[in-house]
């Protein structure tokens, strides 16, 4: 079976997207798939190009602006594949996807990640209702099937009119090693602080404004001994969030540490006590997964669409706005060392049973099977 991956992004410039659709694909090509990738060229991709490995990725230089894509040639890359897998929409590739798949008159499921969430939507919502017009609902209608990461991006598909099957299929993370999972803090280590780690872009739509609002607002004697580390790349923001918990009196408690990658990321989710992701808008994170996978206690917001997080005790939820976050944080520095530690037990299981890349390639191979015509349709596909 050749498959023809486009994505957004062959970087780190990518975010999740680059974790998610590399590990996916690497997965699909150890089940026998002959896997190709496509993306756009970006000032990380040389760096990050050999993190494919051993897939065939191939990147395109862009003509024009960068969040565009625009290439002339993209269709010359994509070779005669039995499948097309798009995954991000909005960017020129998209319009390339669905001519060449109707052309050639080969199958396509589209990945939104994410981005046909209401929130989503309404962020630069006239560019993406020109967008829309001129290729996308086309490119989204005519898709042979469709894949959600979870039943609110499910929902979020219908409300925008699409009526193709849906194949609900999560993210999946790598497991670390049960010996790695140790946090740096010892019950005898009484002087050192307490880290809740936030891992991923620094953007308004991550509510990291609102968590340093709300960690403000947590009676000093309940933070005491608590600090905020922020790890991720910034898009703009990072200077009014400084500003912002320099004025609360936070300078010395929030850290800004950059973005991190490898072994630096996991010494971050090794060392930390508890994870935090108060989003507005998600698809499904991986940056929560992970956490769950290195068992430490998450508090998330709902819009993290992780229910199961929350209905199997394995994370503590609240709602994208300051006085749930500021409710939230209480709650989670109030737990006791045993109370946390069973938590994050309790998510390492959640990741063990559903969001392993093992489990999710196996469904998504699935789905590619079924759009050949060489088997019924799997369970994770849910028709009108």
């Amino acid at each position: 079976m050749q498959i023809a991956i486009l994505t957004l992004s062959l970087s780190r410039l990518g975010g999740g997207l680059f974790f998610s659709v590399r590990s996916l694909s690497q997965h699909l090509q150890q089940l026998g798939a002959d896997c190709r990738v496509i993306g756009p060229h970006d000032r990380f991709t040389d760096i990050d190009l050999a993190q494919w490995k051993p897939l065939d990725a191939v990147s395109y230089a862009v003509q024009g602006p960068q969040a565009f894509g625009f290439c002339n040639s993209i269709e010359q890359l994509v070779g005669e594949p039995d499948i097309q897998h798009m995954h991000g929409i909005w960017m020129y590739h998209s319009s390339v996807n669905h001519s060449f798949a109707r052309h050639r008159n080969t199958p396509y499921l589209v990945s939104p990640r994410g981005m046909l969430d209401e929130w989503a939507i309404r962020n630069s919502w006239l560019k993406k209702k020109i967008l829309g017009w001129l290729y996308e609902q086309k490119h989204l209608r005519d898709a042979s099937c469709i894949h959600a990461l979870c039943d609110a991006e499910a929902e979020s598909i219908r409300r925008y009119g699409l009526t193709n099957p849906i194949c609900v299929i999560p993210n999946g993370v790598s497991l670390p090693p049960q010996g790695t999972m140790e946090p740096r803090v010892t019950p005898t280590d009484s002087t050192r602080r307490k880290t809740m780690l936030f891992l991923g872009r620094i953007h308004p739509k991550k509510g990291l404004k609102e968590l340093i609002t709300a960690f403000s607002q947590v009676p000093l004697e309940e933070r005491a001994g608590w600090e905020i580390q922020i790890a991720g790349w910034d898009q703009n923001h990072q200077q009014n969030l400084q500003d912002l918990a320099r004025s609360c009196g936070l300078d010395s408690v929030i850290q800004f540490v950059g973005p991190q990658f490898g072994d630096a990321k996991h010494k971050l989710l090794q060392e930390c006590e508890a994870f935090i992701l108060p989003s507005f808008s998600e698809g499904l994170p991986m940056s929560v997964l992970e956490a769950w996978s290195y068992a430490k206690p998450t508090l998330i917001t709902s819009a993290c669409n992780l229910p199961e997080g929350v209905r199997e005790k394995a994370s503590l939820e609240c709602e994208s706005n300051v006085d749930s976050m500021r409710e939230g944080l209480r709650t989670l520095f109030s737990m006791e060392a045993a109370a946390t530690q069973s938590m994050g037990q309790r998510a390492r299981r959640l990741v063990e049973s559903k969001f392993t890349w093992s489990i999710v390639s196996d469904q998504m191979m699935e789905v590619y099977e079924w759009l050949l015509g060489r088997r019924e349709a799997p369970d994770s596909v849910r028709f009108l």
